[in-house]
């Protein structure tokens, strides 16, 4: 059998009509290299937007990260821009003694917050700081005990007149206990301090005094003495003076 050679396919060669004009009508390599560059640029064009948009949306997302962590702090940095160290220094405990009454409902029956507690303790704080401290020992009745109070008497702080008033073993116990016992206890304190000048100076001292009890009672044992000041007009439910 005769063999027959066996020819490769080429590509079909399109010539030029030589009647028209060159430059009107390139070349078909020309129209090839032209296709294949401006596929070559689109794919560029197509990996650029596509890189771009990758690092877009990590920038987007590194902006997101930092405003969360700036406009959100943690709750241990507001913490500590709120109340540092020294302050808990000063009122005499850690933030986890706070946090044990404040989260305690037989201790804190009237759901105190964190903060209202903590202002109550700074303020106690800064009244027992107070330089110019004096007991009234001119006055017959200047110190007194009884089973609700281990002692009770007038001191005058910076020039102000109190009734310092030491609370026993009532004022740890759990609520409502605690205010029927106080009542009893508030019972004894009248006859024996209201004729004193300290009491009788203020038309409204039985008033504001009894509501400052009142409030010192709220936080039982938290903070004692009670320091009751007969000349108050009006008083803070959060620190008690």
């Amino acid at each position: 059998m005769e063999k027959v050679p066996l020819l490769l396919a080429a590509e079909p060669h399109h010539e030029q009509p030589k009647s028209l004009d060159a430059k009107r009508y390139p070349s078909t390599k020309s129209v090839h290299c032209f296709e294949w560059y401006a596929i070559s640029k689109t794919e560029v064009a197509i990996r650029e937007g596509i890189i771009m948009e990758k690092q877009a949306l990590a920038t987007l997302a590194t902006i997101t990260a930092i405003s969360v962590a700036i406009i959100t702090p943690t709750s241990a940095l507001a913490d500590g821009m709120k109340y540092n160290q020294a302050v808990y220094e000063e009122i005499g405990m850690d933030r986890s003694e706070v946090i044990d009454w404040v989260q305690d409902p037989k201790r804190n029956v009237y759901g105190k917050t964190e903060d209202e507690t903590m202002q109550y303790l700074i303020a106690s704080a800064k009244e027992e700081q107070t330089s110019n401290i004096r007991m009234d020992t001119t006055a017959a009745r200047g110190s007194w005990s009884n089973q609700w109070f281990a002692k009770g008497g007038w001191i005058a702080r910076n020039g102000m007149w109190s009734l310092s008033l030491q609370p026993t073993w009532w004022a740890a116990t759990a609520t409502p206990t605690r205010y029927y016992y106080a009542e009893s206890a508030w019972a004894t304190v009248p006859p024996q301090f209201s004729s004193s000048r300290h009491w009788t100076a203020y038309p409204t001292a039985s008033k504001m005094m009894k509501e400052q009890f009142d409030c010192h009672v709220r936080y039982g044992n938290l903070k004692t003495p009670y320091n009751l000041e007969p000349s108050r007009t009006s008083i803070s439910q959060i620190t008690c003076n």
